[in-house]
C-alpha cells in the first residue's frame, strides 16, 4: 500500500480472497482509529457484509496490541535479515515479504507451538526451497539473453520468494531489475554485499597508485626560493648612507627545505610521501631608516671602520647622533591576501615529460590524475574498449 487511500480496495481484495480460498466471511474488524479506517466507504461496506467494527480509542495503541505486537514481530525480523545479510536498507519491502513468509511457516507461541500455515492450510510446509537471505545466486539467462560463446547465467542477490510464481525474486545489480526464476544456482556461503568492518587496512588506501612507477627524483636538496613580496607603499627603501649597518654583517637564514615525510598526511593519504609539495616559506627582514639629517665628517668617517657589538658612545658623538646611528623600524607584515605579493610568481608549462618531473608541483599534478583515473576505472574501461577494437580489427 503506497497511499492511505487504498485501504478500501485492498480490504474488499483481501475479503474476496478469504471468501473464495476459505468459504467463509470476515466476522470481527478490529483497528485503530486512524482515518482511512473510520471513512464513510469503509464503515458501509463493512455494513453490507455483516461485519462488526471495533475501534480502538485514539492514542490508545495497548487496546489494539495483537496487531502492534504483529508489526513489531515483522520489524525485528526485517532488521535482522537486513543487518546480518548488509543488504541496503532500500530493499526494506523484499525484507518484510521474506520475514512475513519465514513467520507463516515457524511455530508460533499464540498458537502454542503450531505452525500458522499448517493450521490454515491442513499441511507442513516445504523447507528445502529456504534460502539464505542476501547470499550470491547465479540465476539462468533466457535463450533470447544468451549465445553460445556468452556467458549463461549472471550474478545475482537473492531476495525473497515470490508470491506469484514457484521461483526465487533475485537482484540483477548490473541490469538494474528483478529477475524471478527457478534456475538459480546458490552460494549460501558468500553474501552478496560485504559485511562493514571498522578495521581498515592501511594498505588498501595505497594499493591504487601500485602500478605508479616514476623515476626516483629527490627533492631533499632542493630549495624553495619564497616569491619576492612587492614593496610596501609606506615603507621607504634601505637607505645606502654609510651609517647603515652593511648586509654582510647580518646574515640572513638560508630556507631550509624540511624532509619529505613531514609533509606526508599520513596512512590515509592517497598521494605518496615523495609527490607531496612543500609550503612556501616566508621570511622577514629588518631595514635601517634614513636619517633626517646628515651626519658630521667625523661620525661619517667613524662609520667606515667595523663596529664591534659592545661598542658604546664616545665623547666627540653626543648620544642623539649615537641614537640615530642605531635607529631602525620594523617592516609591516606583508599582506598575503593581496594579489600584489603573488604576482611575481609565473609557473611556465613544462613541454615534456623530462621536464615536468623535475617540479615538485608537476610531481603531484600527475599522481592526483592518475589517482582519479584509477577511482574513476577509466583504466578498466579503457581495457575493455581496446580488447574490442582488436576483436573488431581481426575479424572475431
Amino acid at each position: 500500500m503506497k497511499h492511505r487511500s487504498e485501504a478500501l480496495s485492498i480490504y474488499k481484495t483481501f475479503t474476496a480472497m478469504i471468501r473464495t480460498h476459505f468459504d467463509t466471511s470476515i466476522r470481527v474488524f478490529r483497528a485503530d482509529s486512524a482515518g482511512e479506517y473510520l471513512s464513510g466507504a469503509l464503515c458501509q461496506v463493512l455494513s453490507e457484509h455483516g461485519t462488526l467494527a471495533q475501534f480502538s480509542c485514539p492514542g490508545a495503541h495497548a487496546q489494539n496490541g495483537v496487531a502492534e505486537r504483529k508489526n513489531r514481530h515483522l520489524l525485528e525480523t526485517s532488521r535482522a535479515l537486513l543487518l546480518a545479510s548488509s543488504v541496503p536498507p532500500h530493499f526494506w519491502a523484499e525484507a518484510v515479504s521474506t520475514a512475513n513468509y519465514l513467520v507463516n511457516i515457524q511455530p508460533s507461541s499464540a498458537l502454542r507451538g503450531e505452525i500458522p500455515y499448517e493450521r490454515l492450510c491442513s499441511k507442513l510446509p516445504d523447507y528445502s526451497s529456504l534460502r539464505l537471505f542476501g547470499c550470491v545466486c547465479y540465476v539462468l539467462l533466457a535463450p533470447r539473453e544468451r549465445t553460445k560463446l556468452t556467458a549463461q547465467s549472471v550474478e545475482c542477490v537473492f531476495l525473497g520468494y515470490s508470491a506469484e510464481h514457484k521461483g526465487y525474486r533475485c537482484w540483477d545489480p548490473v541490469g538494474r531489475r528483478m529477475r524471478i526464476s527457478r534456475d538459480v544456482v546458490f552460494d549460501e556461503s558468500r553474501p552478496y554485499y560485504p559485511c562493514p568492518s571498522s578495521d581498515t587496512s592501511s594498505a588498501s588506501l595505497v594499493d591504487p597508485l601500485s602500478f605508479l612507477i616514476l623515476p626516483d627524483v629527490s627533492i631533499a636538496s632542493t630549495r624553495v626560493v619564497p616569491p619576492p613580496l612587492a614593496p610596501s607603499p609606506d615603507v621607504p627603501p634601505p637607505s645606502t648612507s654609510s651609517h647603515a649597518v652593511p648586509s654582510s654583517s647580518a646574515p640572513q637564514p638560508s630556507p631550509v627545505v624540511p624532509s619529505p615525510r613531514e609533509f606526508s598526511t599520513g596512512p590515509s593519504s592517497l598521494v605518496p610521501d615523495y609527490f607531496v609539495k612543500p609550503p612556501v616559506t616566508q621570511f622577514y627582514t629588518r631595514h635601517v631608516q634614513p636619517s633626517s639629517q646628515p651626519l658630521s665628517p667625523d661620525v661619517a668617517s667613524s662609520s667606515d671602520a667595523p663596529s664591534s657589538p659592545d661598542a658604546t658612545p664616545t665623547e666627540d658623538s653626543s648620544p642623539e647622533q649615537f641614537l640615530r646611528r642605531c635607529d631602525r623600524t620594523t617592516r609591516r607584515r606583508p599582506d598575503f591576501y593581496s594579489p600584489s605579493a603573488y604576482s611575481a610568481v609565473v609557473l611556465s608549462e613544462p613541454t615534456s615529460y623530462r621536464d615536468a618531473i623535475l617540479h615538485e608541483e608537476w610531481q603531484l599534478a600527475m599522481a592526483e590524475e592518475i589517482a582519479a583515473l584509477e577511482r574513476t576505472g577509466t583504466w578498466i574501461f579503457f581495457l575493455f574498449l581496446l580488447m574490442f577494437i582488436l576483436l573488431h580489427v581481426s575479424g572475431l
